[in-house]
């Protein structure tokens, strides 16, 4: 077992405290208890629970405003990004077991793809076992009026992500990085269907997109 003490990190040069925390690890079962790590009391990760193969035993994971974009780059996304401030919940059981299974509810506040800001998001995701993918969908809204419903998938062993995009006055700056080989400067809101997919850093693109005049 370990007991950790109060010790901090910088990142991003701000500092973020780790308050005491419990650790137990033992042959197929691993304990984590009260592991906080806050900057400000207004940003925090904090997980609690225990990963084993029994699908009753669940590892929570609560975050507040938490840079999306930051969390990503640990995990080395090549070719396209994410941003925002998240924050929400996470629930995982039977990590070690064959059939995993992973929930998340998360909301991102000014949630950016490719660097073009789109609005504030409702994340809905979680793990399917048997496709071995994460799928989730997503709906943002910029205004009452300016909304995007995303249905996509990401399959972590393929390192491919496809998204099925439903455009109703959707701010379309995201497509600049994506079609910059061939056109640039995109700029304003459209409406319509867009499909992309393919490794993360070549993606395919196909659909319909009416630019407001």
């Amino acid at each position: 077992a370990v007991k950790s003490d109060d010790s901090y990190a910088v990142i991003n040069y701000e500092k973020w405290a780790l308050a005491p925390f419990d650790l137990n690890i033992e042959p197929q079962r691993i304990t984590l208890n009260n592991f906080h790590f806050e900057h400000d009391s207004t940003q925090y990760l904090n997980i609690n629970g225990a990963i084993t193969q029994a699908p009753e035993d669940t590892l929570s994971v609560a975050l507040n405003n938490v840079d999306l974009g930051y969390l990503l780059s640990l995990v080395k996304l090549e070719g396209i990004s994410f941003g925002g401030m998240i924050s929400g919940n996470i629930n995982a059981s039977a990590l070690q077991s064959s059939l995993p299974m992973v929930e998340a509810r998360i909301n991102a506040q000014d949630f950016s793809f490719c660097k073009g800001v789109m609005g504030d998001a409702d994340i809905n995701a979680h793990w399917n076992s048997d496709s071995a993918r994460l799928e989730f969908t997503a709906d943002i809204n910029e205004t009452l009026q300016d909304t995007t419903r995303v249905n996509g998938m990401y399959s972590i062993k393929d390192n491919e992500l496809m998204l099925d995009v439903e455009a109703n006055n959707t701010d379309i700056s995201f497509l600049n990085d994506l079609t910059s080989s061939f056109i640039d400067n995109v700029d304003g809101h459209a409406n319509g269907h867009l499909l992309l997919g393919g490794k993360l850093n070549n993606l395919d693109m196909e659909g319909v997109l009416l630019a407001d005049a």
